[in-house]
């Protein structure tokens, strides 16, 4: 007698409305560079275990649910995300420390242009990527390119202060607080009215004869957003902090 076998899926759920529409697109337009790729870079200074902080992201994957989530279409074509039990951590490791400082430079700038250019698939999930590039013996930096199906800007901040905690605790996950799971949040959305809403929409604009006029399309050559760099104080980080 053969013994069962556990699904490598943890469980299927819905999508919300904003990630069908990125769903959409990504599906729709694959070959095309992908503006739903998003990156956050970090410099890190002072000592650091690459080992540690590795196995603090793997740590991450496995808290969070959602971050292991692909999404595809069912046979009568509705999207779903299906969360995987287990996932690789998909993780890359770069040293430039022996670089000149324009040539680190360089080469960090081509490597955060090819995560960035370099689309999910996404019905493979974890849709997040980690790597450490080290630019000299005490000085790293840590990026983390995801698509934003799975993370909004609110999100994130809570999914790093995991991450940190996780390397500080070489993956203890014993102080941490308890987790609200997405899948709250969807079972929420599936018991709103929605034909209410769209009637409360309709209310709302009731009197327009016409759409909104926009600009007509004009040609230009793909692109992703460009990469700003901004290094603020000590003194205005705790003061955006505690505004936030």
């Amino acid at each position: 007698m053969n013994e069962a076998t556990e699904s490598p899926i943890e469980m299927a759920l819905p999508l919300t409305p904003l990630q069908e529409g990125m769903l959409f697109h990504a599906l729709y337009d694959s070959e095309t560079v992908d503006v739903y790729n998003i990156q956050a870079g970090f410099e890190l200074t002072g000592e650091l275990s690459a080992e540690r902080l590795r196995a603090a992201c793997a740590a991450t994957l496995r808290r969070h649910a959602v971050l292991r989530a692909g999404f595809r279409l069912r046979a009568n074509g509705k999207p779903v995300q299906l969360v995987r039990r287990v996932v690789e951590t998909p993780w890359t490791e770069l040293d430039l420390s022996a670089e000149s400082e324009s040539g680190r430079r360089k080469r960090l700038l081509a490597f955060l242009e090819d995560e960035r250019l370099h689309r999910f698939e996404m019905g493979a999930p974890p849709l997040m990527r980690f790597a450490l590039i080290r630019l000299a013996p005490d000085h790293h930096a840590f990026v983390m390119t995801y698509h934003h199906i799975l993370l909004d800007g609110w999100s994130l901040p809570l999914v790093l202060q995991d991450l940190l905690a996780f390397y500080r605790s070489d993956g203890d996950d014993a102080g941490l607080g308890p987790l609200t799971p997405f899948s709250d949040f969807l079972r929420w959305l599936s018991r709103q009215d929605r034909p209410a809403a769209e009637e409360a929409w309709r209310d709302a604009l009731h009197g327009l004869d016409e759409p909104t006029l926009v600009a007509p399309g004009a040609p230009f050559a793909e692109a992703m957003p460009g990469l700003a760099f901004v290094t603020l104080s000590e003194q205005a980080t705790k003061a955006l902090t505690a505004t936030a």
